[in-house]
C-alpha cells in the first residue's frame, strides 16, 4: 500500500531505512533503496510505495 500527498508548500525528505521505496512524482517513477534518501518538492502531487518483497522501513521528515 502506499500514499498520497497533495500539493503544498512543504517539502519532504524520504529515508529509507530498510527495503525499497518507489516514489511517484506526477506520473514519474523515482527509486529509493536502502540507506538512500530523496527530497520530495511538495507543490508535486506524490505517493510513496514499498517496491520490495519485504517489509520497507522509511523515514520521512517535513521540511519548511
Amino acid at each position: 500500500n502506499g500514499f498520497v500527498t497533495p500539493p503544498n508548500h512543504l517539502n519532504y525528505l524520504f529515508i529509507v531505512a530498510q527495503g525499497e521505496v518507489k516514489i511517484l512524482l506526477g506520473e514519474e517513477p523515482v527509486i529509493i533503496r536502502k540507506y538512500k534518501s530523496f527530497l520530495v518538492d511538495g507543490k508535486i502531487t506524490h505517493s510513496v510505495w514499498n517496491n520490495a518483497d519485504t517489509e520497507t522501513i522509511i523515514i520521512g521528515i517535513t521540511v519548511i
